[in-house]
């Protein structure tokens, strides 16, 4: 009895077939593990939005303006503001009124909060983008930007010949973070969120009662 040997042409498929499996393998496993990474980059980016947010948010809780101005409106303006990239404003320290500062390193990619000798960095070399605006609404149904609203398309209107007061201020900030992502396709998080400086709004009011 004579054995029959494998052709040429059936080891050619078969070479064929293992080929296009080994491949089919190599793209699912390689494409997983981009996905795990796109992913872990993602979090991770969340993570440290999620935790600059609430930092922010508990330092302009202590925010207040120093000084026995009696106009609301540059109270407002001269307890925060956003120059060159660096976010000041005054807050309540252990003996009397200090100043916090988030400064943009846009280089490094990182959030320095510095304030009483601190030098804090955060979001880890994440963050690309970084802008605060100061808004103002006056008791004239008027909201104001300092600086101008990026979202904004129209200019503030000019004041009013009369004075104005602020009945209420927050803190519009707009940052992105980035993740290196896989291949040439970066994790990317855009954010826009207000914060409410509570007790230099009950000192804007206060303002109010001093005038009246």
């Amino acid at each position: 009895m004579t054995r029959r040997a494998f052709t040429i042409v059936e080891v050619s498929i078969a070479l064929l077939i293992l080929t296009l499996l080994i491949y089919s393998v190599t793209n699912l496993l390689m494409s997983s593990g981009r996905q795990y990474v796109h992913q872990e980059e993602s979090v991770m980016c969340t993570v440290e939005a999620s935790n600059l947010i609430s930092i922010l948010r508990k330092d302009f809780e202590q925010c207040i303006a120093s000084g026995k101005a009696t106009d609301s409106f540059l109270v407002a303006k001269s307890a925060i503001s956003f120059k060159d990239e660096v976010l000041r404003f005054s807050v309540a320290g252990k003996n009397s009124s200090s100043f916090m500062q988030y400064i943009f390193e846009s280089q490094n990619k990182v959030i320095r909060r510095q304030n009483e000798g601190q030098d804090i960095p955060l979001a880890k070399g994440l963050i690309t983008y970084f802008f605060a605006a100061l808004q103002i609404l006056g008791d004239d149904n008027v909201i104001r930007s300092y600086p101008c609203d990026p979202e904004k398309e129209t200019p503030d209107p000019p004041f009013p010949a009369k004075p104005i007061k602020a009945v209420r201020v927050w803190i519009k900030i707009f940052m992105t973070l980035e993740g290196k992502g896989t291949g040439k396709i970066p994790v990317k998080q855009k954010y826009v969120f207000r914060v409410f400086p509570q007790r230099l709004n009950r000192q804007l009011q206060s303002i109010w009662y001093v005038r009246d």
